[in-house]
C-alpha cells in the first residue's frame, strides 16, 4: 500500500509540474492564459507560444488553446489604441503566431483547428488596414484552402480596399510564393491559377488597380 500511494504523489507531482510549465525546458510560471500573454510581452511570436497551440511538448484543453488564440486575436485587432509603432508591432506578432499555428507546413506538432476561424475575426475587425491586408494573406496558410480562396475572390470582387490585395496575394499563391516562410503546395498553387482566371472570367473586379494587376496576369500567363 505504501508503495501504491508513493506512485500516486509521484505521478501527482510529475503532473502538476508539467502543468506550471509553458514551453519545453522553461522554469515553472504561471500557465494560465493571462500568465501565458503576460509571459508573452508584446513579442507574442515566440517559438514557445506557437508551440503552445499546437501542442508540441504537451496536451492542452481545446478551452484552454481557444481561450490562447482568443486573446492573441484580440491583441491583433485592439493593439492599435493608440496606434504607435510598438503596438503595431503586437498585432503583427498576436496574428503571425495564429497563422503559424493553424499552418499545414511541416512545423513541430499538430496545426491549431481554430486559427482560421480567428485569423478570419482579425481580417473584420481589425481597425489598421495593413493588419487586416496580413490576415487576408495568412487565410491562405491555414485551415481549408478552399475556403480561404473563396474568401479572397469575394474581397477581390467588393469594394473593400483590400481588392488589390486579394489580387496580389492570389498571383503569389499561384506562382509558389511563401507566406512567412509558408509555402503553398503544387495542387494549391494550381488551385490559385483557376481562381484568378474564374476572376478574369468573371469581369467582377471593379477596383480598377485590381483590375489592372489581374489583366497584366492574364496576358502573361493565358486565360
Amino acid at each position: 500500500m505504501k508503495v501504491f500511494t508513493s506512485i500516486v504523489v509521484a505521478v501527482s507531482v510529475v503532473a502538476a509540474s508539467a502543468e506550471a510549465q509553458v514551453g519545453k525546458g522553461s522554469a515553472a510560471i504561471d500557465s494560465t492564459v493571462p500568465g501565458i500573454m503576460k509571459r508573452a510581452g508584446r513579442q507574442a511570436s515566440a517559438i514557445w507560444l506557437r508551440d503552445i497551440l499546437r501542442q508540441v511538448d504537451s496536451r492542452h484543453r481545446d478551452s484552454k488553446l481557444d481561450e490562447l488564440a482568443d486573446s492573441l486575436a484580440g491583441r491583433a485587432i485592439k493593439s492599435l489604441d493608440p496606434p504607435t509603432a510598438e503596438s503595431k508591432t503586437a498585432a503583427i506578432s498576436a496574428l503571425n503566431t495564429l497563422i503559424l499555428a493553424g499552418s499545414n507546413s511541416p512545423l513541430r506538432g499538430t496545426p491549431y483547428m481554430g486559427a482560421y476561424t480567428r485569423v478570419v475575426r482579425v481580417l473584420e475587425e481589425a481597425p489598421s488596414r495593413d493588419i487586416r491586408a496580413r490576415a487576408l494573406g495568412g487565410l491562405l496558410a491555414v485551415g481549408s484552402h478552399t475556403n480561404a480562396l473563396s474568401r479572397l475572390k469575394q474581397v477581390a470582387e467588393s469594394n473593400d480596399p483590400l481588392a488589390y490585395d486579394a489580387i496580389n496575394f492570389l498571383i503569389t499563391d499561384a506562382s509558389g510564393g511563401s507566406w512567412l516562410g509558408i509555402s503553398p503546395s503544387a495542387t494549391h498553387q494550381q488551385e490559385s491559377v483557376v481562381a484568378l482566371r474564374t476572376l478574369a472570367a468573371r469581369s467582377r473586379v471593379s477596383d480598377p488597380k485590381a483590375a489592372r494587376l489581374l489583366t497584366a496576369w492574364v496576358a502573361r500567363n493565358g486565360g
